[in-house]
């Protein structure tokens, strides 16, 4: 019981018995959008904002880097190319 509290204890220990509110429905609502909650709507849509902007920033970081690589690529065969010819 994490709501347990030391007058709780006290009072068990008494031989009395607490009657607890009812915990209200919109709090179940609630305790989907904590920070908390693991696995809730909240934390679903925090990982999958995180997943969209580091995606948006390694997409074009890697078609750069690809874009790098072919001119290298195409460089190397002129290189290869004129090496042939003239050797």
């Amino acid at each position: 019981m994490p709501w347990l509290r030391v007058s709780d204890l006290l009072d068990l220990k008494e031989g009395r018995s607490r009657v607890r509110p009812r915990r209200n429905p919109l709090a179940y609502l609630l305790a989907l959008f904590c920070p908390g909650a693991r696995y809730g709507i909240f934390g679903v849509a925090v990982t999958v904002y995180l997943v969209a902007i580091l995606t948006g920033i390694a997409l074009p970081a890697f078609a750069k880097a690809r874009q790098k690589v072919q001119a290298v690529r195409q460089h190397q065969q002129a290189i290869y190319q004129n090496e042939d010819a003239g050797g």
